[in-house]
């Protein structure tokens, strides 16, 4: 007579070994295409990186072909009301052409040198106070260019002399103006 011998129980654990013995491994995955080995990849991205780079060229050469006109505009302006000897409008319009300022215009540079022969010219018809502001006008439209670099610095230090020069006999003339008028009374 055979005993019915009771049949061990396995463990939790026992069975989940098992079951990890009989499955079977996935099978590995190719690895993804990078840029620099697949060819169809590098071509999308060379063709999207030329485009990229031809809209910002063109978008370029439409801010400087747009400064560049609104600069020759503004120096026509500062002609015709020099030529009208209107020096108000004329120092208007030449800091305007300064301020928009492009590479490769020779506006710039003849703007600067009419403000500063107005301004020598108000110096000589003892117009101080306008003779000053031609001065400053011209300095702060060299500082107002935007680039990269500032050109035309050479004008800065000029002007800087110049408006101390003229404040200084401005103070002078005041001085005097304030003596006389305390003489007076």
């Amino acid at each position: 007579m055979a005993k019915n011998i009771p049949k061990k129980k396995k463990k939790k654990k026992d069975r989940l070994k098992e079951r990890e013995n009989v499955q079977t491994p996935l099978p590995a995955l190719p690895e993804p295409p990078s840029v620099l080995s697949d060819i169809e990849t590098r071509k999308k991205v060379l063709n999207i990186l030329g485009q990229v780079a031809i809209v910002f060229l063109i978008v370029i050469a439409m801010i400087w072909g747009k400064a560049y006109y609104s600069q020759q505009e503004f120096y026509y302006d500062g002609e015709k009301a020099l030529n009208e000897k209107n020096y108000k409008d004329a120092v208007t319009g030449y800091e305007w052409a300064i301020r928009m300022y492009t590479p490769l215009s020779g506006k710039v540079k003849d703007s600067c040198e009419k403000i500063w022969f107005i301004a020598e010219e108000y110096e000589k018809r003892g117009q101080l106070d306008w003779a000053l502001i031609a001065y400053r006008s011209l300095r702060s439209s060299i500082y107002g260019i935007k680039s990269f670099y500032r050109p035309f610095d050479e004008w800065i230090p000029k002007t800087d002399e110049k408006i101390k020069m003229i404040l200084a006999i401005q103070k002078d003339l005041e001085k005097r103006n304030s003596a006389r008028l305390r003489g007076a009374n």
